[in-house]
């Protein structure tokens, strides 16, 4: 079942503040750096929800519990009181959502599993049991609802067997998982989860679980089922491949650690689970040696060039962007594309000053987070000759034109969407994907670039901005720079 972001924000609401609970308010605080507080106070009225109300008035509080807790940075006291209205709050609304005719069929559907996965949340597996028994005794049973309640009680099921350590308990819920995945495709289809939840509890039973159900999707007739079993099996390669790094790391066994890097050369070439790994492979090998690391990651990329295989055709493509980015420093930078009022960027005419490209979004908390910093800095230095050139990645661009109005930022951004949608008249892309030709991963990603046009630094953020600039001019440093 797929859901609307209406509904996604509707389980961050519910399951991730439900957990809420068991995050300290420093990092809360953390995770909400750089969004300013009003002093408000949470009206806690709000989560004080009646039984017997029409759909209307449940939505309209769902609506305005999400409001409230937009941006929202409890307190520690707020934190506790929060832990124990917010599950309450949250299974009267989607209980009356989930259960009203009132409610459009495939919404309700929605409504209802987030329900349910409430209810798991909360341990309350006899509520699940009378859920499910309710919708089998219907004159004609919703088949897709039937599987999805048997696939959350499974896992309450094991979670609240491996809680109490009830050994028989999880055996049960082990054996329950073999049974039912054999004819219900949602449990199916979530087994390796589900096995990898009582790995959490009895690593063993997790594994023989798992082959169990290997053993049997092989032997099926039925096509979903022979497909997962090659998926599971590729996984639990990859997933063997992570527990040998892990030992060689531990036993920090540079021999082993070579052995780990050669069979992933092996292994990348004919398992996807591991090739589309492989990146992060020979990152975590690199933290124990980097030129291993680093030599791993270099014959993978011209395996994966030379592939005839799609998948591996488009790790390659991925992977020189990374290569470029690792060796990007000294180097010429591109940039490319059209700012957010629609104009093409001119690189050459930032040539002699010292730019900072900013790969950002505005849905990034720490993207935010770094604004006053580099507002400080442009504010201060831009005369002196600093300029800074954002890239946004976001898809909202009405969300991207609204953040730039209200903060009133001083620099030009451009955007990742306008660039890339952007076509010539054979359908071709104008402009290049600067996420993707440098292999940008995750944001912010801040580039310093020279004045020859040459990149810096890779890692130009906060503090080490300041260092950055001293390095590369200790003769202006009192005219140039700033303190954080």
């Amino acid at each position: 079942m797929n859901f609307t972001k209406k509904m996604i924000g509707a389980v961050a609401l519910t399951l991730a503040l439900c957990s809420c609970c068991s995050v300290s308010t420093t990092n809360a605080q953390d995770e909400q750096a750089g969004v300013a507080q009003s002093g408000a106070k949470l009206d806690f009225s709000l989560f004080d929800v009646p039984d017997g109300k029409d759909v209307a008035f449940y939505k309209e509080r769902l609506e305005a519990i999400q409001k409230a807790l937009g941006n929202y940075v409890p307190t520690e006291e707020e934190v506790e009181k929060l832990d124990e209205v917010v599950p309450k709050a949250s299974l009267v609304i989607f209980k009356n959502l989930g259960t009203s005719d009132e409610v459009d069929a495939v919404e309700r559907g929605q409504y209802f599993q987030i329900y349910a996965m409430i209810l798991a949340q909360n341990g309350n597996v006899d509520e699940l049991n009378a859920l499910l028994n309710a919708e089998k005794a219907k004159a004609e049973p919703d088949a897709e609802r039937v599987a999805m309640i048997e696939s959350i009680l499974i896992s309450s099921k094991i979670r609240s067997a491996g809680e109490t350590e009830n050994a028989a308990d999880l055996k049960a819920a082990a054996d329950e998982l073999i049974e039912k995945a054999a004819t219900i495709d949602s449990i199916a289809e979530n087994a390796l989860n589900l096995c990898g939840e009582i790995s959490n509890f009895d690593e063993e039973l997790g594994k023989t679980t798992l082959d169990k159900i290997i053993a049997a999707f092989k032997n099926s007739d039925n096509l979903l089922r022979r497909d997962l079993a090659e998926n599971f099996a590729a996984v639990k390669e990859r997933d063997l491949l992570i527990s040998k790094y892990r030992e060689a790391l531990e036993a920090k066994d540079a021999d082993a650690m070579k052995a780990v890097a050669d069979e992933l050369i092996e292994k990348a070439a004919t398992v996807d689970a591991i090739a589309t790994l492989a990146q992060s492979f020979c990152d975590a090998i690199a933290r124990f040696d980097e030129e291993l690391g680093k030599a791993t990651f270099k014959k993978i990329t011209a395996a994966f060039k030379n592939s005839d295989n799609p998948l591996r055709k488009r790790l390659a493509e991925s992977f020189a962007g990374k290569e470029r980015f690792d060796n990007l420093v000294g180097n010429d930078v591109l940039v490319e594309g059209l700012f957010l009022d629609g104009k093409e960027i001119n690189w050459d005419e930032y040539r002699g000053k010292v730019v900072l490209i900013d790969f950002w979004a505005t849905w990034c908390g720490p993207c935010r987070a770094e604004i006053p910093n580099v507002r400080a800095l442009y504010e201060k230095y831009h005369d002196a000759g600093f300029e800074v050139v954002g890239y946004s990645v976001d898809d909202d661009l009405d969300a991207l034109r609204e953040f730039e109005e209200n903060e009133k930022l001083p620099w030009k951004t451009m955007s990742e969407k306008m660039s890339t949608d952007k076509k010539n008249d054979q359908g071709e892309p104008v402009y290049k994907n600067l996420s993707e030709y440098y292999g940008v991963g995750s944001i912010p990603t801040m580039i310093l670039v020279g004045t020859d046009g040459k990149a810096i630094d890779t890692e130009a953020r906060g503090e080490h901005l300041k260092e950055l600039r001293e390095m590369q001019f200790p003769n202006e440093k009192e005219r140039l720079f700033f303190d954080f």
